[in-house]
């Protein structure tokens, strides 16, 4: 037991070790962890209360966003720390996966085989490569910890400890995706076999884990035992509970699709993932809604294949339980993310098989079990067409894995699984912006090109496309350009808060202050709950001189968000320069509380403790606030390097240089930025900052020989 354990922890780690390369991704990385300042600090108090009231997209994962938090404290913003921690969680649920299934069944080769399959299927790489689908790998070790927990107590029912570890694990996984809502219903399938405990199954010893139906004494079927349906009533409620605020977090009232649409395309998720078990090619991390819907042919040719191999399901039921039970495990847990009730653009997820596909790997493993049961060489027939499965399947994995490298690399994938991808173009140009601006600006005009269509389904990705158009034109000093993209951006979604908060920030850059102050104020009717609206409007009031206006905006902005470090630090400020010393101090330090790791307000906070005559006071505020500006340089200074690693140069410098902008004195970030000058070519600025790196640190050995050898060029 322990050397399949260890063997299969090893070919995890092996396998997949491959993300221990790869970056954060502009898709959902970002919003949950590069931009999320709750995130970036770490544990914190104040960052357990938010995980557990608020959330990234106005969703709820609190579990999974208190181990972003952890990685954050443990590995800054390097990558690899959090990828490591998704390999880890999934090699962890799959040893427990194996344990599982074995104590179950009894049988070690099935269930070793099936553990494996779920570890290296390459529809799996989605969740373990995607930073942000943490929520899959540890609601995912505790599901496969409540099964555990919930088969050991199958064997002694009348322990009261192991039925609250089994509403315990539950709940952690509720906490860490909410699509754990089937695993209730899931664990009646798992009673009736292998558990056995409807009393109409018993082992069958001649093969292990296959049970057989039995009777009572006098040969009547036995009575049904309402003892294991009323013994989860609890897990029921607990489901239901998190089902009533998933569906009102997700309700959406302006839904393109009728539900007969949305019962068609769920149909042929259902077969396209079973096709893709067997021939996983294809794979994208988007997959986009037809426009023009799903085929009526393709709809009924699903319907009737689920049909039948439900019906198959449920007549063999007795000879076959295990195909009963891994069918409806695939079905169930297949239900909550079907978008029956949408919940996102994508039609179908490969992410989504993550925990659902386990039942047809038992199924087809306990079903190949009894197909060679009599033949005289099966083991050696099982055991070389397994192995072989495995290592064509762990190939397809390391291959898939490589379009993970970075944003660009993924986008440009699902792109060539579907040229159509409005989404991918956009993300794609999104990629782009910041190094290659004509790249970019040619793929958001593709997503535009692509056109929308009566029910303008992807109106969101289309009005992101051209405010992403406007961004670059105001880059250039292209007022006219960029208002005018902003301007369709709303006219393709006129919810569209990033357009008119853009309309608001260039009307006022340009003087414009009324027009500014209708954008921002539509922007506050959008997001009441938001305080970046307010910080903006009171910007703007502050550059008119109506200071008294400001501050009573930015009131405003602390009351929407009272966990937004920039509304306490604006509001401080105002405060500050109209005399209120000790109310900004206040507001100065809850940023801090915020937000630790920004130097600013330590350096505030001393300037006004120093006019208080607290010098003594004042000085930890500027050592503070040194230590958190070197902090932060050298998050930067670290994420230059990955990214000149990668061969992103101008990202690289645009770090190396943020870096040195808040600690001047940082040799190494002269240094590194020397490096990625020298080699785009520029000598002169190279040689600069290598004469820079070594007046702060004349021991610096590589800037000293770098320096050398272009000063002999």
């Amino acid at each position: 037991m322990i050397a399949v354990c260890g063997l299969l922890v090893l070919a995890v780690l092996l396998v997949f070790s491959r993300t221990l390369s790869q970056g954060f991704l502009n898709y959902d990385d970002d919003l949950f962890i590069g931009d999320e300042p709750h995130v970036l600090g770490g544990l914190s108090w104040s960052g357990i209360a938010w995980a557990f009231t608020n959330g990234p997209l106005g969703e709820w994962y609190p579990l999974s966003m208190l181990s972003h938090m952890l990685d954050c404290q443990l590995y800054g913003l390097h990558p690899a720390g959090h990828h490591l921690t998704n390999l880890l969680l999934h090699a962890a649920s799959t040893v427990t996966l194996f344990l599982v299934l074995w104590r179950m069944t009894g049988a070690i080769g099935p269930s070793a085989l099936v553990a494996a399959l779920f570890a290296f299927h390459p529809l799996h790489v989605e969740s373990v490569a995607w930073i942000a689908e943490r929520r899959d790998m540890l609601s995912g070790l505790f599901f496969m910890l409540t099964l555990g927990a919930y088969g050991e107590y199958a064997r002694h029912p009348r322990s009261w400890g192991r039925y609250f570890a089994v509403i315990g694990f539950l709940a952690l996984g509720l906490l860490s995706k909410p699509m754990l809502v089937t695993l209730p219903p899931l664990l009646l399938l798992l009673d009736y076999w292998p558990l056995g405990r409807f009393g109409g199954l018993q082992p069958d010893t001649a093969e292990p884990g296959v049970r057989q139906e039995t009777t009572t004494q006098k040969g009547a079927p036995a009575s049904f035992p309402w003892r294991v349906v009323l013994e989860k009533l609890p897990l029921f409620g607990l489901a239901i509970g998190v089902a009533v605020v998933t569906m009102r977090i997700h309700s959406e009232s302006d839904d393109p699709f009728p539900f007969s649409e949305r019962l068609g395309n769920a149909a042929v998720s259902c077969v396209a993932y079973l096709g893709q078990l067997f021939v996983p090619a294809g794979l994208s991390i988007f997959y986009s809604f037809p426009e023009a819907g799903r085929p009526t042919w393709q709809v009924a040719t699903a319907l009737a294949l689920l049909l039948a191999i439900t019906a198959a399901a449920v007549i063999g039921h007795r000879s076959y339980p295990y195909f009963f039970v891994g069918w409806f495990w695939y079905i169930g847990m297949l239900v909550p993310v079907l978008e029956l009730i949408p919940v996102g653009a994508h039609a179908r997820a490969d992410r989504y098989t993550y925990l659902s596909q386990i039942g047809l790997t038992i199924a087809l493993v306990w079903g190949a079990m009894r197909l060679g049961a009599s033949w005289p060489a099966r083991r050696w027939v099982f055991g070389i067409g397994s192995a072989l499965v495995l290592a064509a399947l762990t190939a397809c994995t390391w291959h898939q894995l490589g379009y993970w490298q970075d944003s660009k690399t993924l986008w440009e994938h699902a792109l060539a699984c579907d040229p159509k991808n409005v989404r991918a173009h956009y993300i794609l140009g999104l990629a782009l912006r910041d190094t290659d601006e004509k790249a970019a600006m040619a793929q958001y005009r593709l997503a535009l090109a692509i056109g929308p269509n009566e029910r303008n389904i992807y109106k969101n990705v289309r009005a992101k496309a051209h405010n992403g158009l406007g961004d670059i034109a105001d880059r250039k000093g292209d007022f006219a350009g960029a208002v005018a993209h902003y301007e369709q951006a709303l006219e393709a979604d006129d919810k569209f808060l990033p357009a008119e908060m853009s309309l608001g920030r260039i009307f006022a850059k340009n003087g414009d202050f009324d027009a500014a102050m209708v954008h921002y104020q539509r922007s506050i009717d959008l997001t009441p709950g938001s305080a970046a609206p307010y910080c903006n409007m009171a910007v703007a009031l502050s550059q008119q001189g109506k200071k008294d206006d400001a501050i009573a905006i930015s009131r405003k902005a602390v009351t929407a968000d009272p966990n937004s470090s920039v509304a306490h630090s604006n509001l401080a400020t105002l405060l500050a320069e109209r005399g209120d010393v000790d109310q900004a101090i206040v507001h100065f330090r809850r940023t801090i509380e915020i937000d630790p790791d920004v130097a600013f307000p330590y350096y505030r906070m001393a300037e006004l403790l120093r006019g208080q005559g607290k010098a003594s006071e004042a000085t930890r505020y500027e050592e503070r606030g040194r230590k958190a500006s070197r902090r932060y340089a050298e998050a930067q200074n670290k994420r230059g390097a990955e990214l000149a690693q990668e061969g992103k140069l101008n990202e690289a410098i645009a770090q190396f240089q943020i870096a040195i902008s808040v600690a001047a004195d940082y040799a190494q970030a002269h240094k590194n930025l020397a490096d990625a000058l020298a080699l785009q070519g520029n000598i002169d600025g190279a040689i600069a900052h290598y004469r820079r790196a070594l007046e702060i640190d004349p021991s610096l050995a590589p800037a000293k020989q770098s320096l050398d050898q272009l000063s002999n060029h």
